[in-house]
């Protein structure tokens, strides 16, 4: 005997499996699914061919599955956009900031505000290095070893250069240089390689989201 509660939970785990995960989207394909149910029932058809022919004028499950995976894939290629329009805003209003503060800082010699301002531009440097270099490459099955490598990298850069601020007579203008060195190629190298990586596995998406536009 035919059961609609059951032959709904597999259409809905085959949907799921397909690509269309969001609740929302599969409730509303269900309830269109059962209308179109009921009409069919009630000219003649038993339960169990209702929904066989309402599944199939609705749409098989691998094509509402791909449809609807286009559909989120875009949602989230927007949310990651906003994300790297805050993320490039950021970077720039810290490097900016820096290096007014570099240039007006006084106590510093031209060759310390040199040095620091060479760290500063290697944060951005760095970003857009690392970003443009991962992401042509086939990184994707070996993202966490290479973030873990990175990590790894810029820690112990970063504890190198921090060990020089132990110095008994530092002055100002040599601290603020070092800590800018110990601080934004870090943070530089981090933000490349995870941006890169990042970047790859999306167009990786983009391409299966969207086979005939790649």
């Amino acid at each position: 005997m035919f059961d609609l509660k059951s032959a709904l939970k597999v259409w809905r785990r085959d949907l799921r499996a397909a690509g269309l995960k969001e609740n929302a989207l599969l409730g509303e394909l269900e309830c269109h699914l059962i209308d179109a149910m009921e009409e069919l029932v009630a000219g003649g058809m038993t339960a169990e061919e209702a929904f066989l022919s309402a599944s199939r004028s609705i749409g098989t499950v691998q094509v509402l599955g791909a449809e609807f995976g286009k559909i989120e894939w875009v949602h989230d290629e927007r949310k990651r956009r906003e994300a790297k329009i805050c993320f490039l805003t950021l970077l720039a209003l810290f490097t900016l900031g820096m290096s007014v503060a570099m240039l007006v800082a006084p106590e510093i010699s031209d060759g310390q505000r040199a040095s620091g301002m060479m760290a500063i531009m290697s944060l951005p440097g760095l970003v857009f290095a690392g970003r443009a270099l991962f992401a042509a490459m086939p990184v994707r099955r070996f993202k966490t070893a290479i973030l873990s490598g990175a990590g790894m990298l810029a820690l112990a850069w970063s504890c190198h250069e921090a060990w020089l601020l132990r110095a008994d007579e530092i002055l100002f203008g040599e601290s603020m240089a070092v800590l800018l060195w110990a601080v934004c190629p870090a943070w530089g190298l981090m933000a490349g390689v995870h941006w890169g990586i990042q970047a790859a596995v999306q167009k990786h998406a983009g391409n299966a989201a969207n086979p005939v536009l790649h």
